[in-house]
């Protein structure tokens, strides 16, 4: 059973997907890794994954300055940019996953690691989305 009605599901994961890759300009020279880690474990991710829907609804840019600002406290790790377009892909296939499966952020972030998503970016990044996640799955959720 998904967490929230499939009508939303898109829009979030492309939100997603589009705050792990507008963190670059938004705060030049982040540890991107250190972002979406953090972001996976926030408050305002469990409350997607509860499909609340003040945060279904809320256009990307506004969910990242509202995170940075309420989760961030307007602080950050400096670091290095995660290579490429890894971020948006990875952004929105941990969203789907999410919702595909109905597990936690939190914990979907423990056992499908940000290492796991580098391994596996090559070979997944041009499957459909369906398809990416029953792969990282079942070779890597249930590997774990």
């Amino acid at each position: 059973m998904h967490p929230y009605d499939e009508l939303y599901m898109g829009d979030v994961a492309e939100a997603q997907s589009d705050i792990f890759y507008m963190i670059r300009d938004e705060l030049p020279g982040v540890d991107e890794r250190w972002f979406v880690e953090k972001f996976m474990r926030s408050h305002m991710r469990a409350m997607l994954d509860d499909g609340n829907p003040r945060y279904l609804n809320m256009p990307a840019p506004e969910m990242l300055l509202h995170f940075i600002e309420d989760e961030c406290d307007n602080t950050y790790q400096n670091g290095e940019e995660w290579w490429g377009m890894l971020p948006a892909w990875a952004g929105f296939a941990y969203s789907y996953y999410q919702w595909y499966y109905n597990v936690l952020s939190k914990d979907l972030i423990e056992r499908i690691t940000l290492e796991d998503m580098e391994r596996c970016y090559g070979a997944l990044h041009q499957c459909g989305w369906e398809a990416a996640i029953v792969k990282l799955h079942d070779n890597v959720w249930e590997a774990a």
